[in-house]
């Protein structure tokens, strides 16, 4: 008779498993396709974005990296999906994350988001609020 007895830890005793931020490739919490949206933007000057870049897109299509004031809050608009390099006045369409959860040390922030409640904060009251 073949021995099918499932073998289990000692009762009472939790397994342990660590875990750590290393770059993965999609720094998202949560199942199911990411949702992103093409637009196209502008920079007036020479400017370089890499992939996960927290980001303000003004009405008129003008791109920056997202800032924190201290009496409006944030600007952020959206988290771009594709590193970008701009020349002065040049113009691309890029793809932009619009929702979901995410690993907040994994995104690229102005150094004006200097605390983690600030980032915490950034699309609250925004275009995109869905973003946490």
């Amino acid at each position: 008779m073949a021995d099918n007895k499932v073998p289990h830890n000692a009762p009472g005793i939790a397994g342990f498993a660590s875990e750590s931020w290393s770059g993965i490739e999609e720094p998202r919490y949560g199942e199911g396709v990411p949702t992103t949206t093409h637009k196209t933007v502008k920079a007036t000057g020479a400017l370089v974005l890499a992939l996960y870049s927290v980001v303000h897109i003004a009405a008129d299509g003008e791109i920056s990296l997202a800032e924190f004031d201290g009496t409006d809050g944030s600007n952020a608009t959206a988290i771009l999906a594709a590193p970008a390099a701009f020349t002065a006045g040049q113009s691309m369409s890029l793809p932009f994350y619009r929702e979901g959860h995410w690993e907040q040390d994994a995104l690229v922030w102005d150094d004006s988001f200097d605390t983690d409640a600030k980032k915490q904060s950034a699309f609250e009251n925004t275009v995109s609020p869905t973003i946490f």
